[in-house]
């Protein structure tokens, strides 16, 4: 995934390899390497002949659900009506309301059925796509400008990683929207939140003392904003590379979710190092999956490949979910230390190109098996234990529901 940022295009877009269609060239055309070529397999497929590319599915049973979203993008009408749930960016509930911020610079609270524009505005320029802005206030009147990750905090406000805004902002219960850190220019500052500077801080976290954690994916760093207001750097050099270690060395390239567990530990899904790390109370930054190359391999959290990691989640046991955007699949991270699959995506044979026949890229509810995701996103836990996914390609919200 990668970030646009210029006069006629913001939003988030995702490069596409222009071989994707090449598979399917092939079989139409009845290549006979292709068509001779394994294309299917139950539970493993070692492309490389090296152990690699290994699929196990979790043994932990789910449901997936859409609570809102349709699986293709609409088009404004002629009366000018915005693209209601395309592309969402951030997923956030209560196991009652469901809060979503989208491309079109909107954060939505969503109930079953039925929907309504909490904060920002859409405003779509044909041949441009959506455009943001800033302004705090009430409602409908703030803008925004690319929302990704959201915060629903305790008291019922969220807050929003406004990404190419290069601020926090707050969406207080009654709708008004404010800024809560960064003033606006990207770039590094550390110091009182009205100051501070970010770069495109693109995913949120917060711990048990209300400490708002900050994921910059442009920056490279994780930042913290404490309750009384203070910015400050947590982990990170703020140049993109791989290096495990004390926080104040350690390197992330593209750091894209962020999640904290109840001992104090912060999660980072980092993407373009194909790994998952963990920042320890002491501030010591590990890895905890994937042994850095890009790719699907399920097994020992160290031998794991992951394609794009955007998201990470953990549960009251511990368990490690993720969203492996460039795989169309949600895995699990055990705290026995093995990956495995969830739901959906798989084996890419031909690299990227084709995925198995139980978990192909798509659309459709239903269990472990059944289930398809397109490009699966932001993901967070609520209080009764659903995992929320939006998921950018089939511009919907989805919930995974764990079945006891």
């Amino acid at each position: 995934m990668e970030i646009i940022n210029s006069p006629n295009d913001f939003m988030r877009v995702r490069v596409r390899n222009p071989l994707l269609t090449l598979p399917l060239l092939l079989a139409l055309t009845g290549c006979p390497w292709f068509l001779d070529s394994p294309n299917t397999w139950s539970n493993t497929h070692d492309e490389a002949g090296d152990g690699s590319n290994n699929k196990i599915f979790s043994t932990t049973p789910v449901v997936v659900t859409t609570l809102a979203g349709n699986t293709l993008p609409s088009s404004p009408s002629a009366s000018g009506s915005s693209l209601d749930f395309f592309s969402p960016g951030g997923v956030a509930s209560d196991g009652e309301l469901t809060f979503a911020s989208f491309v079109d610079s909107t954060i939505k609270e969503l109930r079953e059925g039925q929907y309504r524009v909490l904060a920002g505005k859409a405003h779509h320029v044909p041949y441009q796509g959506f455009q943001g802005a800033f302004l705090d206030g009430q409602g409908e009147n703030a803008r925004f400008n690319g929302p990704d990750s959201i915060l629903l905090l305790e008291q019922g406000d969220l807050v929003v990683a406004d990404t190419f805004n290069h601020r926090i902002r707050r969406v207080h219960r009654n709708g008004l929207v404010t800024t809560l850190a960064g003033n606006g220019d990207p770039g590094y500052l550390d110091g009182s939140a009205i100051e501070a500077r970010f770069n495109r801080p693109s995913s949120l976290a917060v711990d048990a003392r209300g400490t708002i954690y900050v994921g910059e994916e442009a920056g490279h760093r994780i930042r913290r904003i404490t309750p009384d207001g203070q910015v400050s750097t947590v982990a990170g050099t703020g140049e993109a590379g791989f290096a495990d270690g004390m926080a104040s060395q350690a390197k992330f390239n593209t750091p894209l979710g962020l999640a904290a567990d109840m001992q104090g530990n912060l999660y980072v899904a980092d993407s373009k190092n194909y790994r998952i790390r963990r920042i320890s109370p002491d501030g010591i930054v590990s890895t905890v999956a994937g042994e850095g190359s890009e790719g699907y391999n399920d097994g020992a959290a160290e031998k794991a490949r992951f394609e794009f990691v955007a998201g990470v989640a953990v549960d009251q046991r511990g368990n490690l979910f993720i969203s492996d955007l460039g795989a169309d699949s949600i895995r699990e991270l055990s705290p026995n230390g093995q990956v495995t699959t969830l739901v959906g995506g798989g084996d890419r044979h031909l690299r990227h190109h084709l995925y198995d026949e139980l978990n192909e890229r798509g659309y459709a509810d239903g269990a472990n098996l059944q289930a398809r995701f397109a490009s699966p996103g932001d993901i967070s836990f609520d209080p009764k234990g659903n995992l929320w996914v939006a998921d950018l390609g089939n511009n919907a919200i989805r919930k995974i529901t764990f079945v006891k």
